[in-house]
């Protein structure tokens, strides 16, 4: 809940931080920690509702490892709405559920007892790994079935993707790293 705050405000940059939460924990966990910070905001809804009626200038928007549980059909909109804010940058990143990763990530998540994996069948897993989303249930708004590919393509309608790294190293094959960033600027528009 707004740990992005908490890091940017550790390393004492001048920020005024608004954050979108659904979520009603977090939300409330958000508000506990950083409350008594007056650069700190935090919005309780839904980013579709809310990025649009936003009057204010945002230099930098962020989706750290949130898209993957935004329905499909609202990020072409939610990406449009946040390139229409001409902001300097969108920054976004989101886990690599597809590929051989995702034997590394629910095999090892198995092992150390982390219940990550559960939300895949065993089967599904093996058919991820192969690239084969069509025989892994659809994506809703969790983790299994969500490419990232998918993402980038509705990125790259509204906005250009200036960069695109891999972690915890960039120099990771995408098919091994387990989350992939993007950093975009909305597109020039000529009239």
């Amino acid at each position: 809940p707004c740990k992005l705050f908490e890091v940017l405000s550790e390393n004492s940059l001048p920020i005024n931080y608004i954050g979108i939460e659904p979520n009603e924990d977090f939300v409330e966990t958000s508000i506990r920690r950083y409350e008594s910070m007056n650069n700190f905001q935090i919005i309780k809804g839904r980013a579709e509702d809310i990025i649009p009626n936003i009057d204010q200038k945002i230099d930098i928007f962020t989706g750290l490892e949130s898209f993957e549980h935004i329905p499909e059909y609202l990020v072409p909109i939610l990406l449009r709405s946040i390139s229409a804010k001409k902001p300097k940058i969108f920054a976004c990143s989101v886990p690599v559920e597809v590929g051989p990763v995702i034997w590394i990530k629910n095999i090892g998540s198995k092992l150390m007892g982390y219940s990550r994996y559960k939300e895949y069948k065993w089967s599904e897993t093996f058919w991820a790994g192969l690239y084969q989303l069509d025989k892994v249930a659809p994506h809703g708004t969790g983790h299994k079935g969500f490419d990232w590919r998918w993402l980038k393509h509705n990125i790259r309608q509204s906005m250009k993707i200036t960069s695109v790294s891999k972690s915890p190293f960039s120099f990771i094959p995408a098919a091994f790293a387990p989350s992939i960033c993007f950093t975009s600027v909305p597109i020039k528009t000529t009239n």
